[in-house]
Parts: structure tokens; sequence; C-alpha cells
């Protein structure tokens, strides 16, 4: 059930300070480092912090800042909620967990428990309806958790890291049967999340938070291709420098060379810094150097290399890259710039 554009604009003293709009149909993958408001942006939006701004749901006002104005209660919002560790209720089945959203919005117990066969076998779990909580592996239990967010036919989704803490393969068959119902969701879907390949696999825009506030918003390629914050360039793969308060300099690990002298030609950048990890990544080893700037820059090396160099950490290295290597681009205007450091 469509509800029409979400706009939200609310304020956690402390903790957040968010405004933007998303699409009926449109999935908003929502990143950011630890603590950098990203649950506490959905607790908002589900009404779980009491009044904090104005939400609207097309022409529903979920919550409203002026004492005036009358706001929908929290109970009747229809809002699908998936959090980390699942929440099931521990005494029910994972049929009754299920139903238990159509029941309380009315529905016969016949009625709730068809519509929760029906989702379960969607997530491919109707074989499990009866099992309890307890009963369930983690994957399983997040595909109850799941298909019972569904089942009330929200207007608005919200995903709290759903794949945290499973193992890879549990995660990827999971991912990919969201990935069937999202398509099919006609409302619209907040979805937490640390990795990219969520950000590239579900969703259409992305939001990213850093320090409470909205740091960068656009379309997943927009964003993969013009991060402006360290976090995303890490999870975009690419290193990202400030280069002025109005311009950023991207580029590949892989087209930066590492020397222990520091480089002579001129048109090159360049930085000196200290190697804090080496690890492996892919048929590469991956160099993290901090510099002497306080950038945090990543290199591609092949282990040959590595050796040759005897690269370790705490080495002392120059890092250089060509000018004609690097990206240059502007933040959209508006945008809150959170550069890297």
């Amino acid at each position: 059930m469509a509800g029409g554009p979400l706009d939200v604009d609310v304020t956690v003293p402390g903790r957040v300070r968010a405004a933007f709009s998303a699409q009926p149909g449109e999935v908003v993958a929502v990143l950011g480092p630890n603590g950098a408001g990203k649950s506490t942006l959905l607790h908002a939006v589900a009404g779980l912090h009491g009044p904090v701004g104005d939400i609207r749901v097309g022409d529903q006002r979920w919550d409203g800042a002026a004492r005036t104005t009358r706001a929908l209660r929290v109970r009747d919002r229809r809002i699908g909620l998936a959090f980390q560790g699942q929440l099931l209720f521990p005494h029910l089945s994972a049929l009754e967990n299920v139903a238990f959203g159509p029941r309380r919005r009315g529905a016969s117990r016949a009625a709730a428990r068809r519509l929760a066969a029906r989702w379960l076998d969607r997530f491919e779990i109707g074989d499990l309806a009866h099992r309890r909580p307890h009963e369930l592996s983690g994957g399983q239990a997040q595909r109850v958790a799941l298909a019972r967010a569904l089942a009330v036919e929200p207007e608005v989704l919200l995903l709290d890291e759903p794949f945290a803490g499973l193992d890879v393969g549990v995660a990827l068959g999971l991912r990919r049967v969201l990935a069937q119902h999202l398509r099919d969701f006609s409302g619209v879907t907040l979805l937490v999340t640390h990795d990219a390949l969520d950000a590239a696999t579900l969703a259409d825009r992305v939001l990213v938070l850093d320090r409470g506030v909205i740091a960068q918003y656009g379309t997943t390629a927009e964003v993969s291709a013009q991060p402006l914050t360290e976090h995303v360039a890490r999870l975009a793969g690419l290193n990202v420098v400030q280069e002025t308060p109005t311009r950023f300099v991207a580029f590949s690990p892989s087209v930066v060379t590492v020397a222990l002298a520091e480089p002579t030609d001129s048109p090159r950048l360049r930085w000196h810094g200290v190697v804090s990890t080496v690890t492996r990544h892919g048929s590469a080893l991956r160099i993290a150097v901090a510099t002497d700037e306080g950038l945090d820059l990543l290199a591609d090396l092949t282990p040959e290399a590595v050796a040759e160099l005897e690269i370790a950490d705490g080495a002392p290295v120059w890092l250089a890259v060509k000018a004609t290597a690097v990206r240059r681009y502007s933040p959209p205007p508006g945008a809150a710039v959170s550069p890297p450091r």
C-alpha cells in the first residue's frame, strides 16, 4: 500500500538533524560511520522518540513540530519495522509473529494466519511456520522479521541493518529474497546499512549521515562516483581528498605509487606518511597510510612490490598520484560537506 512521498524534517537534540524527501517505490540506503545517527533517524520516523519535527506521508501528517498540528497517532501509522536482533515475540511461532500485525489492524485470526503463511512462503520458510524464535537460525529468524514487517502492508518500511551478524552465504541469500520484494513494494523503504553491496543492489538513492547531519543525498551512482565523506569513499573503494573548501579529488588505490623516497617529478600529487595496515585485497595487498596532513589514504600493490619495498606496519613511505589519474568535482549546491580527515 503506497501512501505517497515521504517528507521528513526532524531533530533529535544532540543526535540527529535531517530533512529529506523520498518517492513511493524508492529504497533509500542510509549510510554513515558508527554514531552518525542512522538508527536514531529510523526511530524518529517510526515515532519512537516522540514529536521530533515534521513527517508527512502523502497527505497524512505523522508528526508535527507545532503543538496545534494534529498528527496521526504512532499506532495508526502504517509502518513496517525490522530492526537489529529481529525482536521476535519469543512465545509465538513464526506464523503467529507474522500474523500479529494484521491481527492488530483488525484482520480475523484465520485471515491473518493465511496472510502470514503466504509471506513465510515468499521468504522461503513456509515449512518453519510452527517453530518458535529459539528454534530458528539467525538467518531464518531475520526472514521471519522481514515477513512480519511487510505483512502489515506498510506505507513506510524501516530496515535497520537486516543482514548484520549473518554469515556471508546466509546474507547473500536473504539479500536476494529481499530484493525481489522491494522491487514490488510500492511504499518508501529506509535501509540502514554498513555494506556498499546493499546500497548497490537494493537502493535507488543514498542518504549519508555524518555527525548527525546529512552530508550527502543522491542516487546510488552519484554518491558512489562523487563521495563527500571518507566513510562513503571507503565504501566506494576510493581515496577522496578535499583540495579546497569547494573541490574534491578522488582516485583509486590502484593508481597510487608507493616509494621510500620523495618523488621528484613535479606533476604528481604526493603525501608522506606511515603505513598503518597491510591487508589482502583480491590478488593485491592494500596499504593504508596515515599521512602527515592527517589523511588516511589507500594504495594497492602486488605482493612482490610489498616485499621489495619491505613495507610493514609503521614504515615511512611516500605516496604519489599522476594528475591525469584523479577526478576533481564540487559538491552540489547546499550540500552539508563533511570533509575527509
